[in-house]
C-alpha cells in the first residue's frame, strides 16, 4: 500500500522578559528575552557558522529573531536552505525548537551529512518563536487577537497576501535570503501541538492529489516520520479532520516547490523526545543532500 493511499485510513483524530504559564502544550517555555539571548551568545561562540538576523518587530515592539547557520566562507548559489520554525501558535510551543542550533554548532556538526551540508553551501535557519506576543502572552493569536497560521497567501485558493507585521516580515526575510544568496528553499518544518503526528500538503481541502514528484517526496517524508518519530504522517484532514486555508506549509509548498510539513507534538512529554527530532534533522539533511527531498 503505498502512503498516500495509507494515510486515507488514518483516523480523525506576559511580556519577554518574564516566564510562561503552562501552555497548551503543557509545556513551560523559557522567557522570551533568555531564547533570544542564547541565540546571540551562540552566534558569538561560533562566528565561521553562525550569525542572528533582527528580521522584524511585533505590533507589540519585540524583535522577530532568526539564527542562521552555514559556512561563512563557502558561497551559497544553488546550495539548500532550510528552515525550521515554532511558536507560530504562540501557546504551542514545545521545548525543542530552540534547541536545535546549538545542537547542529556543538554535536550534529560532527556527522558526516551535516559536514556535507555546510561544505556545499547550504543554509539552515532557526525561528524558535514565530509569534513572540502570543508566546509571551501564552495565547495562540498574535496580539491582534489573528491566527497567524492562516495569514499567508494562496493563489490556489485565492486567500489573501499576509495581513500581519509578523507574516510579512517573515515571507519577506525569506525571499530576500534566497534572492542574496542564490541558493533553493529545499525544505521547511513547522512545530505545533499536541496530536503527535506529521502534516503534509494539502492543508487547504479534503482531498487534493499531489503531483507525481511531489508523491514521491512526502512518501520519504512519512517513512521517515513513522521510522524515526515513530508518528504517522498525513494531511490536516486525515490527521485533525479539519482543513486550513492560508497555512505556512501551503504557503512554502506552492511558492517555492519545497517540501514543506508541519510536525504535531505530543502534549506535555514532546520536549523529552529531542534524539528523535535531532536524528529526523539529520536524515532529512542526508536526503536533501543526496536529492530525495
Amino acid at each position: 500500500m503505498t502512503f498516500i493511499k495509507a494515510i486515507l485510513l488514518i483516523p480523525l483524530v506576559v511580556f519577554a522578559n518574564l516566564a510562561l504559564a503552562d501552555s497548551d502544550s503543557g509545556y513551560t517555555g523559557r522567557p522570551y528575552g533568555e531564547i533570544v539571548q542564547e541565540m546571540r551568545e551562540l552566534a558569538q561562540s561560533y562566528p565561521k557558522l553562525a550569525d542572528v538576523i533582527t528580521y522584524g518587530k511585533t505590533p507589540k515592539g519585540l524583535d522577530m529573531v532568526a539564527i542562521r547557520l552555514r559556512e561563512v566562507s563557502t558561497s551559497g548559489f544553488n546550495a539548500p536552505l532550510m528552515v525550521i520554525t515554532g511558536a507560530i501558535h504562540g501557546d504551542e510551543f514545545l521545548g525543542i525548537e530552540d534547541r536545535f542550533a546549538r545542537w547542529v554548532l556543538e554535536t550534529g556538526i560532527s556527522s558526516e551529512p551535516i559536514q556535507k551540508f555546510f561544505a556545499m553551501g547550504g543554509e539552515m535557519v532557526f525561528i524558535p518563536v514565530m509569534n513572540p506576543d502570543g508566546y509571551t502572552r501564552d495565547e495562540r493569536e498574535n496580539s491582534k487577537g489573528v491566527d497567524l497560521n492562516r495569514d499567508f497567501e494562496l493563489k490556489l485558493t485565492g486567500h489573501p497576501a499576509s495581513t500581519q507585521m509578523e507574516t510579512k516580515a517573515y515571507t519577506a526575510f525569506l525571499k530576500n535570503e534566497l534572492v542574496t544568496t542564490g541558493r533553493n528553499l529545499r525544505f521547511t518544518l513547522d512545530y505545533h501541538c499536541c496530536i503527535g503526528a506529521t502534516l503534509v500538503p494539502w492543508a487547504y481541502g479534503k482531498s487534493v492529489p499531489l503531483s507525481t514528484k511531489d508523491q514521491a517526496r512526502y512518501e520519504l517524508v512519512g517513512f521517515l516520520s513513522k521510522d524515526i518519530l515513530g508518528v504517522e504522517a498525513g494531511t490536516p484532514w486525515n490527521i485533525l479532520g479539519y482543513t486550513a486555508d492560508g497555512s505556512t506549509m501551503d504557503y512554502m509548498m506552492e511558492n517555492y516547490g519545497t517540501t514543506a510539513i508541519a510536525y504535531e507534538g505530543a502534549r506535555r512529554k514532546e520536549n523529552q523526545y529531542l534524539d528523535k527530532h535531532t536524528a529526523f534533522l539529520e536524515s532529512v539533511v542526508r536526503n536533501v543532500n543526496d536529492g530525495r527531498l
